[in-house]
């Protein structure tokens, strides 16, 4: 080999050299050559967990099968990504009609993640289960999973839907003070379901401590003295403590000891508002202003502690859900609904109208609906798949039939609205687009719960079940 040829290779071999080195280095720090814009631009990725796990991915206009290559499922990984909007579609091989789209911003070094990707399964199956005894002539829900029913005038039942464990509840036969054939028209437990106010046709029942008391006849002292007529006053159930009931009248509020039959004051005002979950310390009068019982309720004294006046009417009535960081979410049934903060003594409204409203398991999030639309909203800032900044709220789906229900699912990533005819799921993202899907019931929906991403409800003479999501 000539000495010009040698000079020749080695200036090429510099000159790759030169090249090559940055490159590598570029690409070794997550760069890659962009040709729309001709430069090199930091990559990003994008990850994703599905359920079930064999899914058919479509991704930059080609579609491929994902199946689990090992024991552990460790998801979806797509690097090298130029910075863009990707748009992904996945669907479940079993059922391709159904599918799970969303736009990802994919930036230099990040990975974006959607980690919840779920769909129903290909062909729910709903199972019914026939109630126990005779055709109930009462129905009402006692709480997320146990439904009151009564066969005859007289007996009550317990109904569990989850597991359709049925118990008696109360007999009210042989109440000397009940007249017979006097109908059940209504019940309200508490907490435990071990205390009720049970109301007939003519006479309310009180269920306290497994004895029968008529109303009228408990609450004589109790009327006497603040001279009020049962007819005038409201029962509201403490929310954590079985023992104590709350008595409103139109001019004030008492907490009566069931046990003891002994009552204190705790508003010297009438009562527009009270604690539905919580310590039942919280309570607002007429007026809007929140106020918080003293522990020692006996020196009838109360502290205000934040104004509810501006969404206040003479016709409102304010449930308050405490929550964590000295905060109170307050709902006005098909009215206003409102963050309070107590520490900073401030309420914030959250939506002007809410009909129904659910707090997600993990107390960060809600969803509640306006008429036929179903909103979410951040409690809290939340730092997942998604970024929300509290206060945030979006509307997650619309639909022409009436709600029944609501409920989080899939640990707190999913809405189930409860219909007549089915159940409308709603994804919690503010991503676009918002996945919806609609998992239609055989049987007619009544008294709708919810246990593990499967729906129990009352339809005719049994209890009907479906799981809504593949997990």
């Amino acid at each position: 080999m000539s000495q010009r040829t040698r000079t020749i290779l080695f200036g090429f071999f510099v000159a790759l050299f030169l090249i090559a080195t940055p490159i590598a280095i570029l690409i070794s720090r997550g760069y890659i050559f962009d040709f729309p814009s001709r430069r090199f631009v930091q990559t990003g990725a994008i990850f994703l967990k599905t359920s079930p796990q064999r899914v058919i991915l479509k991704f930059n206009g080609d579609a491929r099968e994902i199946k689990p290559s090992g024991i552990l499922y460790d998801g979806i990984l797509i690097r090298s990504l130029v910075p863009k909007r990707y748009r992904i579609e996945i669907t479940d091989p079993q059922n391709q009609t159904i599918a799970w789209r969303k736009d990802l911003d994919v930036v230099p070094l990040i990975v974006a993640k959607a980690t919840r990707i779920a769909f129903p399964p290909p062909a729910p199956q709903e199972t019914s289960i026939p109630f126990a005894t005779a055709t109930p002539a009462f129905l009402k829900q006692a709480n997320e999973r146990t439904i009151f029913f009564s066969a005859d005038n007289t007996a009550i039942f317990l109904l569990d839907l989850i597991s359709q464990a049925t118990s008696k509840f109360a007999d009210l036969s042989g109440l000397s003070f009940v007249p017979i054939k006097n109908p059940i028209t209504d019940i309200r437990a508490s907490k435990n379901l071990d205390q009720a106010i049970i109301q007939t046709g003519t006479r309310t029942v009180f269920f306290f401590n497994n004895a029968y008391f008529d109303a009228r006849q408990y609450l004589a002292t109790f009327m006497k003295n603040e001279n009020v007529s049962l007819e005038n006053i409201s029962f509201v159930w403490h929310p954590e403590r079985d023992t104590s009931l709350f008595l409103l009248t139109t001019n004030a509020g008492y907490l009566l000891d069931v046990g003891t039959n002994t009552y204190q004051q705790f508003s010297k005002n009438k009562v527009a508002g009270l604690v539905a979950s919580g310590s039942g310390l919280y309570y607002a009068a007429s007026s809007g202003i929140v106020y918080q019982i003293l522990a020692n309720i006996q020196t009838q004294q109360s502290v205000p502690v934040a104004s509810l006046a501006p969404w206040t009417n003479a016709k409102t009535f304010w449930d308050f859900y405490e929550l964590p960081g000295q905060r109170i979410l307050a709902h006005s049934p098909a009215g206003p609904l409102v963050m309070i903060d107590l520490e900073m003594r401030t309420a914030t409204e959250i939506s002007a109208r809410a009909d129904i409203v659910r707090i997600a398991p993990d107390q960060k999030r809600i969803a509640y609906t306006q008429g036929q639309s179903i909103f979410g909203a951040a409690l809290q800032d939340l730092a997942d798949d998604t970024l929300w900044i509290a206060g945030q709220t979006m509307l997650l789906a619309r639909t022409n039939d009436r709600i029944q229900n609501l409920f989080f699912i899939n640990d707190t990533w999913y809405v189930a609205a409860a219909q007549q005819t089915g159940f409308l799921l709603a994804e919690f993202d503010n991503r676009e687009p918002v996945n919806t899907w609609f998992v239609a019931a055989q049987k007619p929906i009544r008294y709708p719960a919810f246990a593990d991403d499967t729906a129990y409800w009352i339809s005719g003479t049994g209890v009907e079940r479906m799981r809504l999501l593949n997990r």
